[in-house]
């Protein structure tokens, strides 16, 4: 599969405990990093590999647009991978096309890809947990 620009729904119902727990655990400063043994709960991603770069984020409602640069080893493509594991009511993610917002809806258990190059945000009515990272292409 290659990604091509928009934001897509790739998995849903995946919320393993682990990963859930790992989530809880994160924070607000989009640096808690996920310990490695978890990688393998993460759903892979045909032609992509992921890169050491899991963070888990908790304790936010809504998140400002930003872009995210990459903070992989070695160059290539990345993109990332989204998964919400717990909580967030309402949960959209948005994420800039050109001049346009893909939104994705999503609920617990839900992961999505999109390049985090682009401007992207989320909006939610209640506090959320979920599971980041970067993936590199082959």
């Amino acid at each position: 599969m290659r990604y091509e620009n928009s934001a897509i729904l790739i998995k849903s119902g995946h919320k393993p405990r682990l990963l859930v727990q790992a989530a809880k655990n994160g924070d607000n400063s989009f640096a808690e990093s996920i310990e490695y043994s978890l990688y393998e709960l993460i759903p892979e991603i045909e032609d992509y590999e992921q890169t050491e770069t899991g963070i888990a984020l908790s304790g936010m409602i809504n998140v400002e647009p930003h872009t995210d640069a990459y903070v992989g080893n070695g160059g290539g493509r990345t993109i990332a991978m989204f998964g919400l594991m717990s909580g967030g009511k309402n949960f959209n993610l948005l994420v800039r096309n050109g001049q346009y917002w893909d939104i994705i809806k999503m609920k617990p258990g839900d992961w999505v890809l999109f390049d985090d190059k682009q401007e992207h945000m989320v909006m939610a009515e209640s506090v959320w947990s979920g599971i980041a990272i970067q993936l590199k292409e082959l």
